[in-house]
């Protein structure tokens, strides 16, 4: 897999390559992913005077709607991706947020002192991190005491279709060895307990696991399949290292797989993630 270097690196370049199709596409996917932003602004208890750090922040989310909580106080969102950064600090601005600020760090190690939150976030990050367990004893190490951290993550890879199946044809197709289940990428946080357990190894208290669910619709096979290709790095990767003619085999076989979601022409997929949370 890497030292955690290499490791953090990959994942700068990856994000750094992808940012213009996250920009793209984020007023969708920013919907899609609202429900678990809010359950964990909720579980954090950000309130109006609350000083927060978001990590892995990418375009901005959940950092700009906890800002919008906290009026009063201040929150620093982070990623390791400069280009991700800079699309966060647009989006603040369009939304005239004067309490956020977007900075690049290098992944490893927060750039902030111990107890400097009342709260800390991290949507669809942790399972990227090149030492997840560090990772979140980074997250209590910079909590204030009676402060709370927040962390959402994909659930099983049978109740997330969407990134699944086209990981199992992309790596059908083109011949590819699946990644170690320990590797970086969408459902390495998916094994029931770890989470929980990674909070409690660090140190934090009374920590809670809550399961989200929903559906995530593509109006035809075209759509998803640009989704894919713009968005979802693992696959989007993969898939621009291939010709013509295997991506178009890629292409075929995926909307023969996803047959049972097509509904009227549109393409609908469930979704379960879950935010675990605990005191610090």
């Amino acid at each position: 897999m890497g030292t955690a270097t290499e490791v953090r690196d990959t994942q700068r370049q990856v994000w750094n390559k992808f940012s213009a199709g996250w920009k793209a596409w984020d007023e969708f996917v920013m919907s899609w992913l609202s429900p678990a932003g809010a359950a964990m602004i909720e579980a954090a208890r950000v309130s109006p005077e609350s000083s927060v750090l978001d990590v892995a922040t990418g375009t901005g989310e959940p950092g700009l709607s906890a800002a919008e909580v906290a009026s009063r106080g201040s929150v620093q969102a982070v990623d390791v991706a400069e280009d991700m950064v800079r699309i966060a600090a647009e989006n603040a601005a369009k939304r005239g947020l004067k309490n956020f600020q977007a900075l690049t760090y290098d992944g490893l190690r927060l750039p902030f002192g111990d107890r400097s939150f009342d709260a800390v976030l991290c949507r669809h990050g942790i399972m990227f991190m090149p030492d997840p367990a560090a990772g979140v004893r980074e997250f209590a190490r910079v909590c204030k005491p009676g402060g709370r951290v927040a962390a959402a993550y994909w659930l099983a890879p049978e109740r997330n279709p969407w990134g699944s199946l086209p990981g199992k044809v992309v790596i059908r197709v083109l011949g590819l060895t699946p990644p170690p289940p320990d590797a970086p990428g969408i459902f390495r946080c998916a094994k029931p307990g770890l989470v929980k357990g990674l909070f409690e190894q660090a140190g934090l208290r009374d920590v809670t696991d809550r399961e989200l669910t929903g559906e995530l619709a593509y109006e035809g096979f075209d759509r998803f399949w640009r989704f894919l290709n713009d968005v979802v790095a693992p696959v989007a990767s993969a898939l621009s290292k291939a010709d013509d003619a295997a991506r178009e085999k890629v292409r075929a076989e995926l909307e023969r797989e996803l047959a049972p979601f097509t509904r009227a022409g549109r393409v609908v997929f469930p979704w379960a993630a879950q935010v675990t949370s605990g005191l610090v």
